[in-house]
């Protein structure tokens, strides 16, 4: 287990060095300049080669990758070109918010997915199910930034629960915050528990059919039993797999859900970002929501080694082996 751990966590050092370099390199054929944004149309040459010398842009690509690169490693993401503040402290905030939307977003997946997949597949080829079925391919259907017009529409302009637009910053409020981050999360939620839900009664539906089962229900074993202490974990791999990638569908799809709703998160900034070429500060963004990925897919991979022990590589197979 250590050694897969060691292998992975240095696949998980070389993929992050790869989408960085991705990202630094996508950003320099990005049309505009950064440095004409920010000393404006009317800067002379001299003005703008200080700038250019100020912000490592007069190095060499390589030269400006490493300087770029080691500022990353050491938390410094240098300064907002649009803001002219420190990009960290700007992120910084911003991401406590779209983080909290997210996890509140993957809470109620959740607590929606599990229980309706579990009664899907219990009560399989009932009506119950059909209608869970159908209500699953609906929200799978749906993108995000509509279900949240939607629920602007609805739940805020027809039925007055929240108020459009109206946002409590954690600092004044923390229960007003959570509140009104409920339905922004929903509208992120939505189709990736019809996602989940379909990937869950499939996967259980698949144990349940196995020989163990059978085997367990000749032993006099009641189907719940049977289905909780044995079915539930054994089809716990492939919904892990699915996991990793919902959670990073939850972080792309709040970055757009926060424009709907007017959430300042990183969205907002983002989008900010782009409009104005500032790309210290889009390139931190960039580099946050891929990273995180890349780590969620890593533990991952270590939770479902540690879930299904089944899963063993070669060398562990050999060893195993040998020492019978």
């Amino acid at each position: 287990m250590a050694a897969f751990i060691l292998r992975k966590f240095a696949d998980l050092l070389i993929t992050l060095f790869v989408v960085s370099l991705i990202v630094f390199l996508l950003f320099q054929f990005v049309p505009g300049d950064p440095v004409v944004m920010l000393a404006g149309l009317n800067a002379s040459p001299e003005q703008i080669a200080i700038l250019k010398e100020k912000l490592n842009l007069d190095k060499s690509l390589v030269l400006q990758y490493t300087y770029w690169l080691s500022g990353i490693i050491r938390a410094d993401f240098g300064t907002s070109i649009q803001y002219g503040l420190s990009v960290r402290e700007l992120v910084f905030d911003r991401l406590i918010v779209s983080t909290t939307l997210a996890v509140e977003s993957f809470a109620i997946i959740v607590l929606i997915s599990v229980p309706a997949g579990i009664i899907m597949a219990y009560r399989r080829k009932s009506f119950i199910d059909t209608l869970f079925d159908h209500v699953a391919i609906l929200g799978l259907s749906i993108p995000h930034y509509f279900i949240g017009i939607i629920i602007v529409w609805l739940f805020g302009l027809i039925l007055h629960l929240f108020v459009p637009g109206q946002f409590f910053h954690y600092s004044q409020n923390m229960q007003a915050f959570f509140v009104c981050l409920f339905f922004p999360a929903i509208a992120v939620a939505l189709p990736n528990c019809s996602i989940l839900t379909k990937f869950i009664r499939m996967s259980i539906v698949s144990q349940l059919s196995s020989e163990y089962v059978r085997t367990a229900k000749s032993k006099g074993a009641c189907g719940q039993r049977i289905l909780f202490s044995h079915v539930f974990r054994n089809s716990l791999r492939p919904v892990l797999t699915i996991t990793g990638v919902i959670i990073a569908d939850v972080l792309s799809g709040a970055i757009v859900v926060e424009q709907v709703f007017g959430i300042p998160g990183l969205g907002r900034l983002l989008v900010s970002g782009i409009a104005r070429r500032d790309f210290p500060l889009v390139m931190t963004v960039t580099i946050y929501v891929s990273s995180v990925v890349v780590i969620i897919n890593f533990l991952m991979e270590i939770l479902i080694r540690m879930v299904d022990p089944r899963i063993r590589t070669d060398s562990e197979t050999v060893f195993l082996s040998a020492g019978k």
